[in-house]
């Protein structure tokens, strides 16, 4: 996760840079078409008096972020020079020795979106090493994407990654996995399904054993179920509905 963290606060220092440098460009007709990801939202309110239940809300709501992460960074260079070849499209930018270069793939139905880096990264050099990569549909209903991290030069694995799908009766589940290292084979799991009605249920798990669950109904009452290692219940935490 402190990887993941590092690699949100580039993103977010490279959009606020390169911003400033080129926000005197010209809007470049025929760009990728910005999509609206479905928002998580619980029924939960927000003044609910249980603690509990405020804690569950924000950890599940905090969702929004991932799901939206890499077209939040594509946003930040909408109306740029982008260069089109068929159905590619790319922006790149170079500095001295570094650049970084961001490809959208349009496939009809998809986009596909990969963010290359090139340069010193500390311990060793990357060219054109691959950061990140998500293919999302153009109504944003479902998509995926995994942030890689480079072990040297030739070899990475990856990091985080992320997933999410509507059905058609608006059930929207959302999978994030986080790995630890390159030998990792099991990741640890945040699994969230929010209803059509706002209610749904959370499953936390570490290397594969469920060691947290949580439920909550429309009307914003719910539970949260704790584990130990073994996969046995250690306690249980209940709260009304909503005030």
């Amino acid at each position: 996760m402190k990887k993941l963290l590092s690699f949100v606060l580039f993103i977010g220092l490279g959009i606020g840079f390169y911003g400033c440098e080129e926000e005197e460009k010209d809007e470049t007709p025929g760009s990728p078409t910005k999509v609206t990801i479905p928002k998580i939202e619980t029924s939960i309110s927000s003044n609910h008096t249980d603690y509990n239940a405020r804690a569950l809300k924000s950890s599940v709501e905090s969702l929004n972020y991932m799901s939206g992460m890499f077209m939040n960074f594509y946003e930040g260079f909408e109306g740029y020079k982008w260069v089109k070849n068929g159905n590619l499209y790319t922006y790149q930018e170079t500095y001295g020795d570094e650049s970084f270069k961001y490809t959208v793939l349009d496939n009809g139905s998809t986009y596909t979106v990969k963010f290359y880096l090139t340069g010193n990264m500390g311990e060793f050099n990357l060219t054109n090493g691959l950061m990140f990569e998500g293919t999302y549909t153009k109504d944003g209903k479902s998509g995926s994407w995994k942030v890689y991290d480079f072990v040297n030069a030739q070899t990475s694995f990856v990091d985080v990654s992320y997933e999410w799908n509507t059905s058609t009766a608006g059930v929207l589940t959302s999978l994030m996995k986080m790995w630890d290292n390159a030998s990792d084979l099991i990741p640890d799991s945040y699994d969230v399904v929010i209803n059509s009605n706002k209610s749904g249920t959370a499953v936390f798990k570490v290397d594969g054993v469920k060691s947290w669950s949580a439920l909550w109904n429309q009307n914003g009452s719910g539970e949260e179920t704790y584990f130990n290692s073994a996969g046995e219940i250690i306690s249980t935490v209940s709260w009304g509905p909503n005030p």
